[in-house]
């Protein structure tokens, strides 16, 4: 298990994402190094985060906001998703800000499996599009 770190104030996407001083940009770069089972993605609230479609197909990873903080991020209006998950369920998502999507807020490619994630302390306002066709999280986001 290894965690990474995601900082949009002060990460740069080529860093390694391994530590605050390496963190990367974006949170897409950051979960493309979460690779294994059980990794973790913390995410900065430094910055707005304007990031479509982040790929979370990689493995049961957990998304989380930095201690005591809660990551903010915003589809701008988008009509995109925020995150795809793909095949993999268990996937974890904690005390994240998700706001201005137009489209599904959780996409799981009809894939059966993926409907299985836990999102928990998430704040999940104005978006235009559906939290998803196959939401199963365990109800700890408030929806406004």
């Amino acid at each position: 298990m290894a965690t990474y770190y995601a900082n949009s104030g002060s990460g740069v996407d080529g860093n390694a994402g391994t530590s605050w001083a390496e963190a990367t940009k974006t949170i897409e770069a950051a979960a493309y190094s979460a690779s294994a089972d059980g990794d973790i993605v913390i995410i900065s609230a430094s910055n707005v985060y304007y990031e479509t479609g982040i790929n979370t197909k990689n493995h049961n990873v957990q998304y989380k906001s930095k201690a005591g903080e809660m990551a903010i991020l915003d589809g701008d209006e988008a009509s995109a998703n925020c995150f795809n998950m793909g095949n993999y369920s268990g996937t974890y998502y904690e005390n994240l800000e998700i706001r201005n999507y137009g489209d599904k807020i959780w996409d799981n490619d009809a894939n059966a499996d993926a409907r299985k994630f836990s999102i928990s302390g998430c704040y999940v306002h104005d978006n235009t599009g559906v939290i998803t066709n196959r939401i199963m999280g365990d109800g700890g986001a408030q929806v406004g």
